[in-house]
């Protein structure tokens, strides 16, 4: 029997999702209204305070149709928290905005099958679960988002 894989699925716009190992996510959120910020790239949309730091948010919508999330309360919205991979100055963690609460499978490996879709940077791949027939589920790079997104935050210091 093949191993369970436990996954997190969150979406971030209607019928599209990103897949993230259940581990790499810290806690999930209510939505908060980001407060402003200075940061570089457009997908920094703003930042929180979380456990006393301050941790900015990103909006997976910019990288992946560059039609950007409205950032007014979203009644279902929720702020998923996950720790940095790579050391950077400012924060040890960031937040996506999800459209609707996450959910967790515990699915094999044959149970995700590829797609064969293109996609961009930061995401890895195109995947299908049978349980989400009608979303488009994306594979997140965590380090080539963290390398994307903070690149220009760490030339900035």
């Amino acid at each position: 029997m093949s191993e369970k894989l436990n996954i997190m699925v969150i979406p971030f716009r209607k019928n599209s999702a990103v897949v993230l190992p259940k581990k790499v996510v810290d806690y999930v959120l209510p939505y908060a209204r980001p407060l402003p910020s200075s940061y570089s790239h457009e997908a920094l949309v703003g930042s929180i305070i979380y456990q006393n730091e301050k941790v900015p948010i990103v909006d997976l919508s910019v990288l992946h149709d560059c039609d950007g999330t409205e950032l007014n309360d979203g009644g279902h919205r929720r702020l998923v928290i996950i720790p940095c991979l790579n050391d950077h100055m400012e924060f040890g963690s960031y937040a996506i905005i999800a459209d609707d609460a996450p959910r967790v499978f515990h699915e094999t490996k044959d149970a995700l099958r590829e797609t064969g879709k293109e996609v961009k940077e930061p995401f890895y791949s195109c995947i299908e679960l049978n349980e989400l027939p009608n979303t488009e589920l994306l594979v997140l790079d965590l380090e080539a988002l963290e390398n994307l997104i903070f690149k220009e935050e760490k030339e900035l210091v």
